[in-house]
């Protein structure tokens, strides 16, 4: 399987840019891409966050930008956390049939499953996903234009305390394919099972 790497910078290192002018789109080209999408993400940066939202970064909400204009030419993305790690392959992901969903991901400890659903007023036949990991299609990602929900979220909602994964859950609903915990693992590394795809530190 071809794929092309997309990585989000929060900041233009001269170091970064050095390192990986051999992939597809340096930082600086990414922002050119955001650009001509019609995204200004330092505006929008400075109007989402407030003092409180330290962990809301640049990087964050490029997230959501990316997904915008990456679409038609990229149909479907794979998300990953940078504190995330593959040590297996993604063949059977990818061969995932998600034409009925808007991305795939695993459930979060059923312990905050429980206090984010009931904190964020979710209906009691959904569930909460981590979104260190998500398995994206696009398509149907654009054609219901989750990125500027996502963001619209952020701006009105001062009580998201997992911001960018409490604003996905919310908009994306029951429109998530539930796939199994060894493609996004955050337990105990002494449990690791040999099956485990990505091991997710939740750094």
């Amino acid at each position: 399987i071809l794929l092309d790497i997309f990585i989000f910078n929060g900041s233009s290192y001269d170091r970064f840019s050095e390192e990986f002018t051999e992939i597809a789109y340096t930082p600086d080209e990414l922002v050119n891409m955001l650009k001509e999408a019609g995204f200004e993400s330092v505006d929008i940066y400075d109007e989402i966050r407030s003092p409180d939202q330290f962990l809301l970064t640049t990087a964050t909400l490029h997230r959501f930008l990316a997904m915008s204009c990456l679409y038609p030419e990229v149909e479907k993305v794979l998300y990953v956390d940078a504190d995330a790690c593959c040590v297996g392959t993604l063949d059977e992901l990818f061969s995932m049939p998600m034409d009925d969903y808007v991305l795939a991901a695993v459930k979060d400890g059923d312990d905050i499953v429980k206090s984010c659903k009931e904190r964020l007023g979710m209906d009691v036949d959904s569930s909460y996903y981590n979104a260190g990991v998500l398995w994206v299609n696009l398509r149907k990602w654009n054609e219901n234009n989750l990125s500027n929900k996502c963001m619209e979220l952020l701006m009105k909602r001062d009580d998201l305390q997992y911001l960018d994964q409490d604003a996905i859950n919310m908009v994306v609903g029951n429109c998530v394919k539930s796939i199994p915990d060894r493609y996004n693992y955050f337990g105990s590394l002494p449990k690791l099972s040999k099956d485990t795809i990505i091991i997710h530190y939740r750094a």
